[in-house]
């Protein structure tokens, strides 16, 4: 059973900012630039965008890293090249609400076949989400794009519920929304069976071979409401100003 659905007001307010915060820190990335240099600029916009803390620590992965479905241990020290992808997910909270965002971007600029085929995706997975689909169809949908694509789909999800500091796991909030996505029940994998409703990251992970790209997008289902949450226009998922 998915996690009920709270007031959306704190969750949308939270993704904006959780989207200026990832713009931001996208912006700031440079050639010469560690892993840990990315995170550490994340940690030092926090409180900026008016966040208290981090449900999981900032994860930056480049190059071939980029392909890895979860990223393991800490960020690295090699030095970031012209060129290189750089994936950067962060995942804040303030008050009683969490965002949920990630990006893969080039470094210098321009974009790749593989980044446009990711964004899509994303886009794509957040439509097909519907109070009348299953949260396994969602992988399976997922799935199907990026081998159509010629693509492959990395990991056994592609998104997690975001639990609200209401109900079963409001004590301990928000370290028990970190918990909460270890369980089967709030994964977006294949098997599944659950009906969607409630709030779930989407980020579909793709991979050409050597390379990996994922834009991650928080959507709210309740019955025929269906948001993107932070977006005013659908169109613009996946992207993240600076």
């Amino acid at each position: 059973m998915s996690p009920p659905l709270p007031d959306l007001g704190p969750w949308d307010d939270a993704q904006r900012r959780g989207i200026a915060l990832l713009g931001a820190c996208l912006d700031g990335l440079r050639p010469g630039m560690t892993e840990r240099d990315v995170a550490g600029l994340a940690r030092s916009l926090l409180a900026d965008r008016g966040f208290d803390g981090w449900v999981f620590p900032p994860d930056v992965r480049s190059g071939p890293r980029t392909r890895e479905g979860r990223i393991p241990g800490r960020p690295g020290l090699a030095p970031l090249a012209e060129g290189d992808l750089v994936t950067v997910a962060l995942s804040p909270w303030s008050g009683r609400a969490i965002a949920d965002v990630a990006a893969t971007v080039r470094l210098g600029g321009g974009t790749t076949p593989l980044l446009d085929a990711a964004r899509t995706c994303t886009r794509a997975t957040c439509g097909y989400a519907t109070r009348w689909k299953c949260v396994g169809e969602l992988f399976v949908f997922a799935r199907s794009w990026a081998t159509n694509h010629r693509l492959e789909l990395a990991g056994r999800s592609v998104g997690r519920a975001l639990v609200p500091p209401e109900g079963p796991w409001a004590r301990g909030w928000p370290h028990s929304a970190r918990v909460a996505t270890w369980l089967k029940r709030h994964q977006a994998h294949f098997l599944n069976p659950a009906r969607l409703s409630g709030i779930w990251a989407i980020a579909p992970h793709l991979v050409d071979g050597t390379r990996g790209a994922v834009f991650r997008e928080v959507i709210a289902v309740r019955g025929d409401e269906h948001r993107i949450l932070g977006r005013d226009d659908p169109g613009t998922a996946g992207t993240f100003p600076g």
